[in-house]
């Protein structure tokens, strides 16, 4: 608004100058047109007919030019965040299941390379205190091994190591991180994250006449009925073991994703709206929410509970034993 006005008033001013000069010199309508037609016009017609065509051609081709150019800066700009997001250790390995399994499975035939050769970076802190992150050679991944130290105690969290190999009670560096854009290029599927009541869901539909649904169903709804198979894919077994999904999600006020355990005795789960969420027992206050769960474990949860048809009904889902 403030442009248009701004711009209608200078116009009016402008004018009003021209039409001034004009009264002055005794120049009238027709006078200007002798002057314009005149097959040798003198040099200020001239340049008073470049302004006016300049004029022209930017009223006309500037908005076209804006919305030429506009694209253009902001494609340049998202190029621009690709690269930052490329460049920034998201993945704290120690607080990452998912990431961490690749270091202790098959997967890791692929990822080692990868860190060996530059095309995965790695970052890590060196020294005494909690000094800032620093990138990790490539180099290193050739003589070196992660290690995993989980949080054995109250207070304690969990922790890696990068360690020489040989020399497993020396370690170069602690807290490693990677870059979550580099590991979804090659395992996309294995680090998607989502719901955990969706994930509820998807193993629901593929198991819907085993005796786990059965006894779900026997819940009484259909939240109860959901609620019962979130147990069943976060609580720990009757082995004490087995767990069939790790879980992340955020204590609130907090907006930071964490990993979320699911111990005994665990805080009660309710579906609340769409979503499940933690509460607490007494006070029935939320306690963790915002759930998440990786898509790539619904595959292994399917199988384990497709062979529990045998379970005897009516056994909580956190007594089921490993039927494997």
């Amino acid at each position: 608004m403030w442009r248009a006005f701004i711009g209608t008033f200078l116009g009016k001013i402008v004018a009003a100058a021209f039409i001034a000069i004009c009264l002055a010199l005794g120049f009238g309508p027709d006078r200007w047109a002798a002057v314009i037609l005149a097959v040798n016009p003198v040099w200020y017609v001239r340049a008073i007919l470049v302004l006016l065509a300049l004029g022209t051609a930017a009223i006309i081709l500037g908005p076209w030019l804006k919305r030429k150019i506009r694209p253009q800066k902001l494609a340049a700009t998202q190029r621009g965040s690709t690269i930052a997001r490329d460049d920034i250790p998201d993945v704290r390995i120690a607080d990452d299941p998912a990431v961490r399994n690749l270091f202790e499975t098959s997967e890791r035939d692929k990822l080692i390379p990868l860190l060996e050769a530059g095309k995965i970076e790695s970052w890590g802190r060196k020294g005494n205190g909690f000094p800032p992150l620093m990138r990790i050679p490539a180099d290193q991944w050739r003589t070196h091994f992660v290690e995993f130290h989980p949080a054995d105690d109250a207070g304690r969290i969990n922790q890696t190591f990068l360690k020489i190999k040989g020399r497993p009670h020396e370690s170069d560096y602690y807290d490693i991180h990677l870059n979550r854009e580099q590991l979804k290029r090659v395992w996309s599927d294995e680090l998607e994250s989502i719901p955990l009541l969706e994930a509820a869901r998807l193993v629901f539909d593929q198991t819907k006449d085993s005796t786990s649904a059965q006894m779900a169903r026997a819940e009484g709804s259909n939240d109860l009925a959901l609620r019962w198979y979130c147990y069943q894919l976060i609580g720990v077994k009757g082995d004490g073991v087995t767990r069939l999904m790790e879980m992340t999600g955020t204590r609130p006020p907090s907006r930071i994703q964490e990993p979320i355990r699911f111990d005994r005795p665990p805080p009660d789960l309710e579906i609340r709206g769409d979503a499940a969420v933690l509460v607490d027992r007494y006070s029935k206050q939320v306690v963790a929410d915002n759930l998440m769960v990786r898509s790539a474990r619904i595959p292994y949860a399917v199988s384990f509970i497709s062979r529990l048809d045998g379970a005897v009904r009516g056994v909580p889902p956190n007594n089921v034993v490993n039927a494997s």
